[in-house]
């Protein structure tokens, strides 16, 4: 919590396999930006929680546990904490989790910062008739609608995704066969999780992310237990996406939007993100990539409060 009585309200959610310790650099960046060389006018109340299934968050045990049920739960837990307006920002699932927030709750919710676009085009052709238009052309004739770099880049994400993408499918369709087997061995359970790491990061390998730090974010998994509940999100959540794909479900966030590009498994050219969000902001950075609270914590947190500026004038 800021000492600032003007600070805003800002609901920071983290992905898989990361944890709250994400919030470790940011979240003193946001909540005292004039200690780290930022506009004080830029404080904020940061609230970073586990995602249920994650570290020390007790597991869900039912059956439809997806993103959406943990929507259901932030917007309780940011209501009992007395904020009754707020903002997001987020990456992989915290991205989705909060998209579902904002279709949700409009009414709390005024605004949406992002760092992971994990809509697929083709949804798109549901929300209209002007949409579907869009999205047919976009993908016939790219060169009309995206730069030529903009266009080559969409291609090699997709290859990129192709590459990386494998653990999401044993995530989706069989997490407690992997599951039990990580649970059972502690160099198992960092070879998946750091794995990751060392693919998705942009800038080279611990330079900004140290041994610590990586270690003590599979020491939340591994003395939890929580590996398996977290890959389990995958089951519950990625069904529910595809079905969302033909049609099922609001596909635009109406609340103004920035998106903070860095290099990630899933993106979208901004001429398809216009499709789904209000984007407000756009900027693309050539450092940085899964994990920019812990890789560029400083750029990501300007971005932040350069957005948020324009939320708080409003007020």
């Amino acid at each position: 919590e800021s000492n600032d009585p003007t600070a805003y309200p800002l609901l920071f959610v983290h992905g898989w396999p990361g944890s709250f310790l994400e919030c470790l650099k940011i979240g003193p960046m946001l909540s005292d930006p004039a200690s780290y060389g930022f506009p004080q006018n830029r404080s904020f109340h940061v609230v970073c929680p586990s995602i249920p299934g994650f570290g020390f968050s007790e597991a869900p045990k039912t059956k439809g546990s997806d993103t959406e049920y943990m929507a259901d739960i932030f917007a309780e837990l940011m209501d009992i904490l007395g904020y009754k307006k707020y903002g997001l920002q987020g990456g992989d699932f915290g991205a989705m989790i909060q998209w579902d927030m904002a279709i949700k709750y409009p009414e709390v919710i005024e605004a949406v910062h992002t760092n992971f676009l994990f809509k697929s085009p083709t949804e798109a052709v549901f929300n209209g008739f002007g949409s579907a238009v869009k999205v047919v052309v976009g993908l016939v004739f790219p060169w009309g609608f995206m730069s030529s770099s903009e266009s080559k880049d969409f291609q090699n994400n997709i290859n990129y995704f192709l590459e990386e993408s494998g653990y999401m499918h044993v995530h989706a369709t069989k997490p407690h066969t992997v599951g039990m087997a990580l649970n059972d061995s502690p160099v198992g359970l960092a070879a998946w999780i750091i794995e990751k790491f060392h693919s998705w990061i942009d800038t080279p390998f611990e330079k900004n992310i140290n041994r610590e730090q990586i270690v003590t974010n599979v020491m939340i998994y591994w003395l939890t237990g929580t590996i398996t509940s977290s890959m389990r999100l995958y089951k519950e959540s990625i069904p529910p996406l595809f079905s969302n794909v033909f049609g099922n479900g609001n596909n635009y966030i109406t609340q103004p939007t920035a998106i903070a590009n860095f290099k990630e498994l899933m993106t979208l050219p901004r001429y398809f993100a216009n499709l789904f969000y209000n984007i407000q902001q756009w900027n693309v950075y050539g450092t940085g990539g899964h994990f920019p609270a812990l890789e560029c914590p400083e750029v990501l947190v300007q971005d932040i409060g350069i957005f948020y500026d324009t939320i708080r004038t409003k007020e």
